[in-house]
Parts: structure tokens; sequence; C-alpha cells
């Protein structure tokens, strides 16, 4: 999880948004490597927001309310 969090910080924009998701300012998705976790994140000016660590196989979509 540090790397993870060392590599959104140092290349936000190096991955894709969330898929299937309109939202103002686009969400973007971390996927961690031989997990089934991800992170959707929002790039902001100074600093990069992680709204969840969203388990795939486990109600992957509720964290969406925090992206309001």
């Amino acid at each position: 999880m540090n790397q993870a969090m060392v590599s959104l910080s140092e290349h936000p924009d190096r991955w894709p948004f969330w898929p299937d998701l309109r939202h103002t300012p686009p969400i973007r998705r971390f996927l961690l490597p031989e997990y089934p976790f991800a992170l959707p994140y929002l790039v902001r000016e100074e600093d990069v927001l992680v709204l969840a660590i969203v388990h795939l196989r486990r109600r992957p979509d509720y964290w969406l309310p925090r992206a309001r």
C-alpha cells in the first residue's frame, strides 16, 4: 500500500479514469497489483485525494457517495 501511495503522488496522471463513471473532476483508478483492490482518487492542484480502498469483489460501488 505504501508503494501505491508513492506511485500515486509521483505520477497521478498515469492511471486511467474509473470506467463508466461520469464525474467532474474525473476520478482515476489505481489497481493494486496481485490484490483485488483499487484506489479511486482525485487529482487536485496540490495533492491527490484517495476516496476509498475498494474491494473489487465485494460491494465495489459503496464509495460512490464520497465522490460528491
